[in-house]
């Protein structure tokens, strides 16, 4: 097999003209895996390529390969230990949706993404397909670590007191997420947190920002002992209305990046679950993190591909069976 070559590919319809059937997206899959040369997923042997014959089908089925270990000898496909693992989606309607949520700035809705890129009939299928896109995306941050000039801030996830049904007005509760970002285009991470004292902040801080770097922040009383743990701390009190100080000191970063989230969050997801909020945070920090938008979509989604080995999002997990009893006793009693 040889080495793809592409052409400029920027919009929709040249991504369509690449990837037009599953047999041309397979292949890509294979040469971003395996480089032409198969390797077991199970045991890393070399593989060779094995045709399977599939009931009713007249003509041998390709894409299958067969371990040659003697001990092995595991039959398996490209989607074998990946995000595409037990799907029946196409693989092209696959990359048609990463090329959706890698190109737009604030994600899309599972009913666009089922009927308008990925092909599918069903919103279930829709949001499924989303979530493992971003499980993978979610596997970007594990080893980031940010440095120099870093803000931090919190923010609230949940809908208005004022907007809930009358029964539920009691129940304001809401969703915290903590931010950093390194200023000048660097990295974000965020992480979803049970609330905002000190042991969580602080905890978070020292596990993702490097020693000695210079931390942003504004009057939270948890950020009081940041100067204790080896940064260097300056912040501005927005309760006084004082948002920048010298023109150096302040959260400018990270809170235009929590208005993207917020959008999104508003407008794209409609208030998502406080279960899955944390994978529409890292889907919003990987297109920054990568500069998805900005660079060739090629390059973008080939980056991507190497994320999605090794990873998986089987619908139990997504959706365990405790949620779905819950789910039915709740539609029983209406």
């Amino acid at each position: 097999m040889e080495k793809h070559t592409y052409t400029e590919i920027v919009s929709p319809m040249d991504f369509g003209a690449r990837f037009p059937d599953e047999e041309s997206a397979r292949e890509y899959l294979e040469w971003q895996r395996w480089g032409g040369n198969p390797v077991c997923p199970v045991c890393g042997s070399p593989a060779k390529a094995w045709l399977r014959k599939r009931p009713g089908l007249p003509d041998c089925y390709s894409g299958w390969y067969k371990c040659r270990y003697r001990k092995c000898r595991k039959a398996f496909t490209v989607k074998h230990d990946s995000i595409f693992s037990h799907t029946q989606i196409p693989l092209h309607s696959w990359l048609h949706a990463i090329f959706c949520l890698l190109t737009e700035l604030k994600g899309k809705s599972a009913r666009q993404l089922a009927k308008r890129w990925a092909k599918v009939k069903s919103y279930k299928s829709g949001w499924h397909l989303g979530h493992r896109i971003r499980e993978a995306m979610s596997a970007d941050k594990k080893n980031a670590m940010l440095d120099d000039d870093v803000e931090s801030d919190e923010s609230p996830f949940g809908g208005k007191r004022r907007n809930k049904h009358w029964d539920k007005k009691s129940d304001n509760k809401k969703t915290w997420a903590m931010g950093m970002v390194e200023r000048n285009g660097g990295k974000v991470v965020f992480k979803v947190i049970p609330d905002t004292s000190k042991e969580t902040l602080l905890g978070l801080l020292c596990q993702y920002v490097e020693l000695g770097s210079t931390v942003f922040t504004d009057g939270c009383p948890s950020y009081d002992k940041v100067e204790s743990l080896g940064y260097e701390h300056h912040s501005v009190i927005h309760s006084k209305k004082i948002y920048v100080l010298g023109g150096y000191v302040h959260t400018n970063t990270i809170e235009s990046i929590w208005r993207i989230a917020k959008d999104a969050s508003r407008a794209v997801y409609h208030r998502p679950s406080p279960k899955h909020l944390h994978r529409y945070l890292d889907e919003i920090a990987y297109r920054r993190n990568n500069k998805t938008t900005e660079v060739p979509i090629m390059d973008a989604l080939a980056k991507f591909i190497d994320l999605c080995w090794g990873v998986s999002l089987p619908w139990d997990k997504l959706v365990p069976k405790k949620d779905k009893q819950n789910y039915i006793q709740e539609l029983l009693s209406v």
